[in-house]
């Protein structure tokens, strides 16, 4: 069908292009979902994401005491009282 309209496009080209399409529906919508982890520095406040991470739901961490729990890490509303602009 897409041949129909556009007879100058090869299939490979075709497929490429609904490929790349349905991947950025797929984003667009948000039907994706990935969970991530790294590990935290001391004293550092801000940490470089995956440039493909739209929105972030929820933070959790372990607890400090090493046991199996994880704290939620409440969102964050306005500025941080102490900024760190580093």
């Amino acid at each position: 069908m897409v041949q129909q309209h556009h007879p100058d496009m090869g299939v490979t080209e075709i497929v490429k292009m609904l490929n790349i399409s349905q991947d950025e529906y797929s984003q667009r919508t948000r039907m994706l979902e990935k969970a991530t982890q790294f590990d935290l520095a001391d004293g550092q406040r801000y940490y470089a994401l995956d440039g493909a991470i739209l929105e972030i739901k929820s933070v959790d961490m372990e607890s400090a005491d090493g046991s199996a729990d994880h704290v939620n890490i409440p969102k964050l509303v306005g500025r941080p009282i102490r900024r760190d602009l580093t």
